[in-house]
């Protein structure tokens, strides 16, 4: 059960966050589903596992739609609306140490919906992914305790929009952005440990380096997407110092 938030219902003006009007719907019903999900875990010596399949059934769901129609300011106009739709997936995780201080984890996400009343996909439906990471943890290295490095390629595959998803003007009438988007990889770096600090505090200390090779790429549920991409190389230090009583 879930019921509409106030701005679902009454919204009424222009969102600067995704440069259209969106108008809340009053007459709209609370959602309520039913999910079934049946997992396996298993774990054998050094390796860890788990696939998770899901069927959530929900009436009256909730979904942001294009109108079709602009404002006198040349703005999109979006509408809630409601619809019975179904959401299918499938999870999997898998965790494995090859050798003493190594491990390699692989995450797969796929997931299909349906508007019951159309047979199409609903508005923003995440697009399937695939992640994996390779880690090494060395204990101590390079001055840091609980050291760590990490290297994980990411796969986005290409999603389609559909019908009346917000946005959806630019697959028809391309300026810059775009509703629809392509596969893309990315190369995620990082490494990091514990250092001494005062008063004989730990402090976590991480480098981090996201989309190494700077690729060029729109995220499906980056709602910029219409007029940004996603951001390029981004590099990141960090230091995490805890407070004690």
């Amino acid at each position: 059960f879930r019921a509409p938030t106030l701005f679902e219902q009454f919204a009424s003006g222009v969102h600067g966050g995704v440069a259209a009007i969106q108008i809340g719907n009053p007459d709209l019903e609370p959602e309520r589903s039913l999910n079934t999900d049946l997992s396996l875990r298993w774990r054998y010596d050094a390796f860890d596992g788990s696939v998770t399949v899901y069927n959530n059934e929900i009436d009256d769901y909730i979904y942001l739609t294009s109108s079709g129609d602009s404002a006198p300011n040349g703005l999109p106009i979006f509408n809630h609306e409601q619809t019975n739709a179904t959401l299918q997936g499938v999870e999997v995780e898998m965790e494995w140490s090859p050798a003493p201080h190594w491990q390699i984890r692989t995450v797969v996400d796929i997931i299909s919906t349906e508007n019951d009343a159309t047979g199409e996909n609903l508005p923003l439906t995440p697009a399937n992914e695939l992640l994996t990471e390779v880690t090494w943890r060395p204990n101590d290295r390079f001055g840091l305790r609980d050291s760590y490095a990490r290297v994980g390629v990411r796969y986005s595959e290409g999603q389609t929009a559909a019908p009346g998803e917000p946005f959806e003007q630019f697959d028809r009438n391309p300026v810059f952005g775009s509703a629809s988007t392509d596969s893309y990889w990315l190369i995620n770096a990082s490494m990091g440990g514990l250092i001494s600090g005062p008063a004989g505090r730990d402090i976590r200390l991480n480098l981090e380096v996201r989309n190494a090779f700077d690729e060029t790429y729109r995220d499906f549920l980056n709602t910029y997407k219409a007029y940004a991409l996603n951001p390029g190389r981004d590099v990141r230090v960090t230091f995490e110092i805890p407070f004690k009583g």
